[in-house]
């Protein structure tokens, strides 16, 4: 299958999107991950113990709760399939996400493993989120207790 340059271009666009989300979260930077989103953007993190519902304000706040007293997150994404239909998307992204669960350096470590499944669009500000669920695939280590 042969692939325009266009398609293309708006592909490494929305990789943009997936690799700017996960660094908002390792690096807590919470203005970042609000660039991820439209408006009315929703989000789903029952499969991983949390909420499901409206990004602003409910799931931002319960992400910020969450993963703030994590000292070191890295979310790894790959294998990113992209499905393109005009200036809406959908997309399926596998990730492993390692967290540093304390802050000696020889500690525990919590792994988690999922798949997110997306819908994006195109608007003025390029492309965003304007559904997010993940289904947790696996856990190793002690899972702590989340606020839902």
């Amino acid at each position: 299958m042969e692939a325009s340059l266009e398609a293309l271009i708006e592909k490494q666009a929305i990789t943009d999107l997936i690799h700017r989300y996960a660094t908002a979260l390792d690096t807590k930077d919470w203005a970042l991950l609000d660039e991820c989103f439209v408006a009315d953007a929703r989000l789903d993190y029952e499969s991983a113990g949390g909420p499901a519902g409206p990004y602003q304000p409910e799931l931002r706040d319960w992400l910020i709760e969450v993963l703030e007293p994590i000292p070191l997150m890295q979310h790894l994404v790959t294998n990113i399939v992209i499905e393109l239909d005009g200036k809406r998307a959908r997309a399926r992204v596998y990730t492993v996400n390692v967290n540093r669960m304390g802050e000696d350096p020889e500690g525990e470590n919590l792994i988690c493993g999922g798949i997110y499944y997306d819908r994006l669009e195109k608007g003025a500000l390029g492309w965003r989120f304007t559904e997010r669920a993940e289904e947790r695939t696996f856990v190793e280590g002690v899972l702590p207790e989340l606020n839902s």
